[in-house]
């Protein structure tokens, strides 16, 4: 899968953890392989909002790259820290809140920078204009579904109350 950010920028926002490594490997805890796990999840998560708000995936463009980095990177250095062996009830109250609101700071992230990623240039997968229909019609009757109680129909009538 492809995913934003690396190993070894999240080993670069928490050394303490390495005992010494220069990076997560098999003998760290968490290991290599399950920071490879929480970029991909974080990843995912973020694509999940880009998708939803009408952004092709993964994101390409240089520079909305490298946000997109920085946020799973951010996700990725909590779940790290949720992992870490600790004594007694030692939480990291930050990197907890983090975690837990993933998929609303996802939605937020995108929510804030959409303006942004389409001035860059990123891909869109939809238009602004879904599902908005023009009929040009004037009257419900002239329509060709004005009975479907399948489809929406108008709530009101032009000329309803002509006498």
């Amino acid at each position: 899968m492809v995913h934003y950010g690396t190993v070894d920028e999240v080993a670069a926002l928490c050394r303490w953890m390495l005992s010494g490594e220069s990076t997560f490997n098999s003998t760290t805890r968490p290991a290599g392989t399950q920071v490879e796990k929480f970029l991909e999840r974080a990843s995912g998560v973020l694509n999940l909002a880009l998708a939803q708000h009408g952004f092709g995936v993964p994101v390409t463009e240089p520079t909305a790259e490298l946000a997109c980095d920085e946020w799973t990177v951010e996700r990725a250095v909590a779940m790290a820290e949720l992992s870490y062996p600790t004594s007694g009830d030692m939480l990291n109250e930050h990197a907890l809140w983090l975690r837990d609101n993933m998929q609303r700071h996802a939605t937020d992230f995108v929510k804030m920078n959409a303006l942004g990623f389409k001035n860059l240039g990123v891909t869109t997968t939809n238009s602004v204009s879904q599902g908005l229909v023009f009929t040009a019609e004037t009257a419900q009757a002239d329509r060709s579904d004005p009975d479907n109680t399948g489809l929406e129909q108008p709530k009101f009538r032009r000329g309803q109350f002509d006498s």
